[in-house]
C-alpha cells in the first residue's frame, strides 16, 4: 500500500519540477532551470518510455512560449526545444539500444 502512493508522490514531484523549471526557462530566460528541465525530461523518459509524447508536446508548447517572450532573438525557439528534448531523446536512445543489444 505504501509503494503506490510513494510512485504517485514522486511523479507529482517530478511534474511540479518539471512545470516550475520551464517557467522560469521560457519566460525568465534561466539556462539553468532549462537545464533542470531538460535532465528531468530525461529521468522520465528512463522511468516510463510512454512519455516520450507528452515530453514532445511539452517541449513544443516550451519552443513557442519562448519564441513569445523573446521575438527579438530568432534563434531562442530552436535553442530551447534543443536543450529540453536532447536528455529525452539521448534517454530513449540508449534504453531502445540497450533493449536490442541485451535482448
Amino acid at each position: 500500500m505504501i509503494v503506490p502512493a510513494l510512485t504517485l508522490f514522486g511523479a507529482v514531484t517530478l511534474v511540479f519540477l518539471v512545470l516550475r523549471a520551464l517557467h522560469r526557462f521560457t519566460v525568465h530566460g534561466s539556462t539553468a532551470e532549462g537545464l533542470l528541465a531538460g535532465l528531468t525530461f530525461g529521468v522520465l523518459v528512463l522511468i516510463e518510455p510512454r512519455t516520450v509524447l507528452l515530453v514532445a508536446g511539452l517541449v513544443a508548447v516550451a519552443a513557442v512560449i519562448t519564441a513569445r517572450h523573446r521575438p527579438s532573438e530568432p534563434g531562442a525557439a530552436v535553442a530551447a526545444a534543443c536543450l529540453l528534448v536532447f536528455p529525452a531523446a539521448a534517454a530513449a536512445g540508449s534504453s531502445a539500444f540497450l533493449a536490442w543489444r541485451l535482448g
